[in-house]
């Protein structure tokens, strides 16, 4: 703990013991730690009342201050309008489970519209069971390979990511080897977004790669590749 002066510490006490402030009111107040102001009043605690007390009161201030932002409408009602906004008419039109192979057509055929858009040449494989799901050709010639997956989203952490591996052929996972793809195109069907993430952004990930907004629709990389 930082060595604090005698009268400073007279004077926390004194903010404590007659004021009944909180840590983070004596901490705004005399510049110390809310670690350090812990230890110093440890034999001055507030009491269960004046703890509720302020915890209602939080509660009252978080709760004004959404109901301004939000026009009266309850938080709830206000994420769930924003999940709805946010959600793609593709999304909606969908009835029932998407099997795994539903999936990534529509995967497929998304990213591929993408690409004709943004002025790529786009060849599909001829070849039954082949890991590569196009090749394109762009302004300068080269010839690029490029890999769809399709986009997951974690509820827990309101995350979306991809694998970045394939089935070995025995119940097991690998990671998908650099020779196989320069691009790797994410499609989240949710949002009907695609996320563009070169092999180099990727050589380092194991499993999965979280989706970042620096990713997103960022078809001139592999246009100026």
């Amino acid at each position: 703990m930082k060595k604090i002066s005698e009268e400073r510490k007279v004077e926390v006490i004194r903010l404590r013991v007659e004021e009944r402030l909180s840590l983070k009111k004596i901490s705004g107040i005399m510049g110390i730690s809310k670690a350090t102001l812990s230890t110093l009043l440890r034999a001055y605690p507030l009491t269960e009342s004046e703890v509720s007390e302020r915890c209602i009161k939080a509660a009252e201030v978080t709760n004004t201050s959404l109901h301004k932002k939000y026009g009266g409408m309850k938080v709830a009602e206000k994420r769930a309008q924003d999940r709805e906004k946010s959600t793609s008419k593709y999304f909606k039109m969908l009835k029932g489970t998407l099997t795994s192979n539903r999936k990534g057509n529509i995967s497929e055929a998304a990213v591929q519209l993408r690409m004709v858009l943004s002025g790529l040449e786009v060849y599909t494989s001829t070849f039954e069971g082949e890991k590569l799901d196009f090749v394109v050709r762009n302004k300068t010639g080269s010839l690029i390979k490029i890999q769809v997956k399709t986009a997951r989203h974690d509820t827990k952490y309101g995350k979306i990511s991809i694998p970045v591996t394939c089935s070995n052929g025995r119940r097991k996972y690998k990671k998908i080897p650099n020779k196989d793809f320069d691009f790797m195109v994410a499609y989240d069907l949710k949002t009907d977004s695609a996320y563009v993430l070169s092999k180099r952004e990727i050589e380092k990930v194991v499993r999965t790669k979280t989706l970042e907004k620096e990713f997103l629709e960022r078809w001139d990389k592999i246009v100026n590749y």
